[in-house]
Formats: structure tokens, C-alpha cells, sequence
């Protein structure tokens, strides 16, 4: 049966964002992205950084 299926991902708009931080334009978000990812993943993770680094891929997303 469920090779005659076509599963879709369904989301819930939350109301406040045009669209999701890591959509469509990429232009200027890697290093963000990137800074972001290092200070989580580090051995010793700096959350400073962190935040800084989110809070600017949402203010380059609107």
C-alpha cells in the first residue's frame, strides 16, 4: 500500500517568519551558519556566541 502513497512533510506556521533561517536566499548566511554550528559543536560550547550568531541569521532572514 504505501508504495502508492506520496508522503508529504507538513509544518505549522508560527506567524512571525517569512520563511525559515535556512531557505532561500543563502547569500551572506554561510559564515553565520557556520560560526553557529562551530560555537555548539565545540568541546566547550560558547553560547555568547551562539545567541550572537543566531540572532543575526534572523535579522539577515527578513
Amino acid at each position: 500500500m504505501r508504495i502508492f502513497c506520496h508522503e508529504k512533510a507538513i509544518m505549522e506556521d508560527m506567524g512571525f517568519m517569512k520563511s525559515e533561517i535556512q531557505w532561500y536566499p543563502y547569500k551572506g548566511k554561510y559564515p553565520l551558519f557556520l560560526a553557529l554550528f562551530k560555537s555548539y559543536f565545540a568541546d566547550k560550547k560558547d553560547w555568547l556566541n551562539f545567541a550572537k550568531n543566531y540572532i543575526a541569521l534572523l535579522k539577515r532572514n527578513k
